[in-house]
């Protein structure tokens, strides 16, 4: 038989708590709630029920749950213990002109499908680099934004097109 590994992609989630004032129901499930692709049942028991239309049929989250939403918009649940094991935080995701704020800020940032917490940038200061020719040509250094490698290795980066109109940037830690 065959294995399989999920390809890593970012998903938005949150946990179901079950109370009607839950402050972080995202958008997108209050949306659904209004298009009538999710419903509730038992609300203000114990028993409160969140009923879910999938492309599978009708899935049912219990307080505790995640409440995922795919890749392509799906919603469906997911019990915590799976949940758990099988994703991990992302960070706040942003564009990457959030990305070069948080560059200037000393922070370091990477894009969500790069490999994990390996590869990341930062800023250079201009203080860090003091190469001879640059010297002795009298140029004012200037800071750069550098890449640590999945092999250890750190160098110069420059974004591509894809770079700046990615909105899955995301802060490193």
């Amino acid at each position: 038989m065959s294995k399989w590994r999920k390809k890593s992609v970012v998903i938005e989630a949150f946990k179901w708590t079950g109370d009607q004032n839950q402050s972080e129901d995202p958008v997108w499930i209050n949306e659904a709630y209004r298009r009538g692709d999710v419903r509730y049942d038992g609300v203000g028991t114990n028993d409160m029920e969140m009923f879910i239309s999938t492309l599978e049929g009708v899935m049912t989250a219990r307080p505790g749950d995640y409440i995922i939403q795919g890749i392509e918009g799906e919603i469906y649940p997911c019990k915590a213990s799976i949940f758990e094991k099988t994703y991990e935080s992302a960070g706040e995701i942003m564009s990457f002109g959030a990305a070069v704020e948080a560059l200037k800020a000393g922070k370091r940032v990477a894009r969500a499908g790069w490999n994990g917490r390996v590869m990341w940038l930062t800023l250079v200061p201009a203080c860090r680099y003091n190469p001879s020719d640059v010297n002795s040509l009298g140029l004012e250094k200037l800071p750069w934004i550098g890449m640590k490698t999945a092999d250890n290795k750190f160098v110069p980066w420059l974004a591509s097109q894809t770079d700046v109109l990615a909105e899955d940037w995301q802060v490193i830690e």
